[in-house]
């Protein structure tokens, strides 16, 4: 064990010996110096953070109605584009709302024809649609899965671990609840 806690190099001449948290840390730097951050695509954002990294906790918070939920979708749609898996649980939306506010933002397609269905668009909507699809939207959907109506940690983590995704985005994170062991515990 002594002889794990001494680095081998030396600087300026001097043997430093380590503590197995230090060993620890090096080996960290080691395991993100081989992970690629998935990037916001935000300059200012990635100046600051650089980038979204594995096993780091983001968190996200405003009032309501000040456009969480389309940032995270931004963030996710940036991440597909890059070619990361994302697991990204809307707990207050459908995935069908999740997806018309990416339609909205890529065509000129109103919300209100969205909401009225195909049938309502003209020759260059369809048109429009027909691209999206073929296009931004089938990538998007390729590489962004959506979970919707998970409120039980336990299926939260075990979707988690079935995806192996790259980045999780939990959009309402207030919405899961412990599992009923836990409830239990904390009763006593």
């Amino acid at each position: 064990m002594e002889d794990e806690r001494k680095l081998a190099e030396s600087f300026d001449g001097a043997r430093i010996e380590l503590t197995d948290q230090c060993l620890l840390y090096m080996e960290e730097l080691d395991r993100r110096a081989t992970r690629r951050p998935v990037l916001t695509k935000i300059a200012g954002l990635d100046r600051l953070l650089h980038g979204l990294r594995q096993g780091e906790l983001t968190t996200i918070a405003a009032r309501p109605g000040v456009g969480k939920s389309a940032f995270c979708l931004q963030i996710a749609e940036s991440a597909s584009a890059q070619g990361k898996k994302v697991l990204f649980f809307a707990l207050e939306m459908t995935m069908y709302e999740l997806l018309d506010r990416l339609v909205i933002r890529k065509t000129s397609i109103s919300p209100s024809k969205l909401h009225n269905g195909s049938a309502s668009f003209d020759e260059q909507e369809a048109q429009e649609f027909s691209a999206i699809l073929d296009g931004d939207l089938k990538k998007f959907t390729d590489l962004v899965r959506i979970e919707t109506n998970v409120s039980n940690i336990d299926l939260f983590k075990g979707i988690i671990k079935q995806v192996e995704p790259d980045l999780v985005i939990v959009d309402q994170l207030s919405c899961i609840r412990p599992t009923q062991n836990f409830h239990h515990i904390r009763e006593r």
